[in-house]
């Protein structure tokens, strides 16, 4: 009997001892995932610029001594990148996923899908360009510097040099480009001839506009003496012209650019362009589905809108006019429309606590023509700072789009969305990966929900946005024709004119132009609008196999939609049971 027991007791000793090996090894290994998790995070914040519009205290992260230099662009900085994302890769796979706890095997999966997008985007250096008419980096650049946050001096000191490295990015920035051209990878000269004229237009004022701006912000800040401001000013105008000799150099070198040879053509036009195609379209959408099907998917929503449309009209024949030139909503400036929406919202979508400062800028006319009519910059997660909505003055000549694009872009739009995120108790990591879909699929699902509060008739609401949809499938469709099929601009010219009636050559050539520069631009709306809204069903369906019952549908699809935060449909889909099971079991 003693020796049963003192072998029971050995037996249970090894038990304990594994178990403990166990818990130790699952531990370190969880430890470890976050460690990775971290280099992640650092990994998204690897310039000046990024960190000043993702973090206030950048010291508290030890990036606050970062120095500013010219972008690279060459073929050897990819595959320096890719290697690197590869080695980072392989120590991700050891981790032992298994071990790992449900949150963190979120945070996994959307890692790794964000991981593997950005390597296989890598492999095509020469496919797409940093130069844009609507989306380039030479468009964006003034815009962004206007709103660079001065924190500190060192953030003065950083703008300062972005001005200065100005004229060597755009030099990198052109030698790469005529890389590309001499590749076969060039855009048509017209595309070249109008960023050159764009350049001028910045160029061609009396004043450039970030002088005004940097002399207001510089008033605006507590940390400078008097005499400090002054200085700062007078130095400014210095790096302005080292800023205006950038762009007189760009203009110059797109005036005078060559295109032998380009291809009258989307992505796959170019060799493996279609594979490229593929990659793109389920990064910035979070759709998983082959192109193919996607097509399909959306022809089917193409013809289920048509048929309301259609419907509706041949019902409501008088009614025809509010669909193609809507003025029922009355005329409200930012701030009312602001108010309103923040006053409606309360019981249909999450609230964060603090009341948010928000302040709306007007585009500059210089930008007006090369850049969206609305767009909110992300504010800094780890503070509460002025939010800014940047939006067109001319839009409001329309209130109906002036009411749902300033939905779309602050509450409960992207402002809402950022703001809850960055309150939220996800790892950094989390708050700094990009999923286009994710957030410009709720922009625009709330920008039509937000139709409620308007006291307009609902069967004319229902038409005006199943018109508006039909439209932007219609370009989701042209997307997938051009880069997908191949399908020429005369071939476009001829099939946008078939849908919408005559339409100048030239219009015809600028949605050619900003649908060949930005692959996926439109389904990034659109398709995502619809994934949202199959995610929503989905929700309802499980909420109800649950059994379920709540008074607030739409706020506990929102409330989820919102807390998971951003992320590929695919992934939000997957975890749709353990959500569930953890909040309402």
């Amino acid at each position: 009997m003693k020796k049963r027991i003192g072998f029971l007791l050995l037996l249970l000793f090894f038990l304990i001892l594994t178990l403990s090996g166990c818990f130790i090894r699952d531990a370190v290994n969880r430890a470890s995932f976050e460690d990775l998790m971290d280099e992640y995070f650092y990994l998204q914040l690897s310039d000046p610029m990024t960190v000043n519009f993702t973090l206030k205290d950048s010291g508290q992260y030890g990036l606050d001594t970062m120095e500013v230099t010219p972008y690279v662009f060459s073929e050897e900085e990819y595959q320096q990148y890719r290697d690197y994302l590869r080695d980072y890769q392989k120590r991700l796979n050891g981790v032992k996923y298994q071990t790992l706890t449900p949150k963190q095997q979120i945070t996994y999966d959307i890692v790794i899908a964000d991981l593997e997008n950005t390597m296989l985007l890598l492999e095509y250096p020469y496919h797409l360009s940093n130069l844009g008419i609507y989306f380039g980096y030479q468009v964006q650049l003034p815009i962004v510097l206007g709103e660079y946050h001065f924190f500190n001096k060192a953030d003065i000191t950083n703008y300062f040099q972005y001005l200065s490295t100005a004229k060597a990015t755009f030099h990198g920035m052109i030698d790469f480009e005529k890389t590309r051209i001499e590749k076969g990878y060039g855009y048509p000269p017209e595309m070249y001839h109008q960023m050159a004229e764009q350049c001028m237009d910045l160029l061609d004022v009396e004043e450039i506009f970030l002088i005004s701006i940097f002399n207001k912000k510089i008033d605006d800040t507590a940390f400078l003496s008097p005499d400090e401001k002054a200085d700062y000013k007078i130095q400014h105008l210095g790096y302005i012209d080292k800023f205006i000799d950038a762009y007189t150099y760009l203009q110059a070198e797109l005036a005078e650019i060559e295109v032998p040879i380009f291809r009258d053509g989307g992505l796959s036009s170019y060799p493996d362009g279609a594979a490229l195609y593929e990659i793109i379209v389920k990064d910035v959408t979070g759709c998983d589905m082959a192109v193919d099907n996607i097509y399909e998917y959306i022809s089917a929503k193409f013809r289920k809108e048509f048929n309301y449309v259609t419907g509706y009209v041949r019902e409501n024949p008088d009614k025809l006019n509010d669909l193609l030139s809507p003025d029922f909503i009355s005329s409200r400036d930012r701030a009312e429309i602001y108010t309103s929406l923040k006053e409606n919202t309360t019981g249909d979508f999450p609230p964060f606590t603090t009341d948010l400062a928000v302040r709306f800028e007007d585009i500059h006319p210089s930008l007006r023509d090369n850049v969206a009519p609305a767009f909110y910059f992300l504010s800094p997660i780890d503070a509460d700072v002025t939010e800014v909505i940047y939006i067109n003055d001319a839009i409001f000549e329309n209130p109906t789009a002036a009411y749902f694009t300033i939905g779309h872009e602050s509450i409960p739009g992207h402002m809402l969305q950022h703001n809850i995120l960055k309150r939220s108790e996800l790892s950094n990591v989390r708050k700094v990966l990009n999923f286009t879909g994710y957030a410009e699929g709720w922009a625009v699902y709330v920008e039509e929900y937000i139709g409620k509060y308007l006291d307009v008739d609902n069967s004319l609401l229902k038409a005006y946005f199943a018109n508006e949809r039909l439209n932007y499938l219609f370009f989701c469709l042209a997307d997938i024709e051009i880069h997908y099929y191949d399908m020429t601009m005369g071939e476009f010219s001829a099939w946008l004119k078939d849908y919408f009636g005559e339409i100048p050559s030239e219009a015809c050539q600028e949605f050619y132009f900003q649908i060949k520069e930005e692959p996926g631009y439109f389904l990034q709306y659109y398709l995502s609008y619809y994934l949202l809204f199959d995610l929503k069903n989905n929700f309802s369906n499980k909420m109800a196999e649950y059994k379920i019952d709540t008074d607030h549908p739409d706020y506990d699809f929102h409330k989820y939609y919102l807390s998971f935060g951003p992320a590929p449909f695919y992934i939000m889909d997957k975890w749709l049971d353990y959500y569930i099971n953890e909040n309402y079991q």
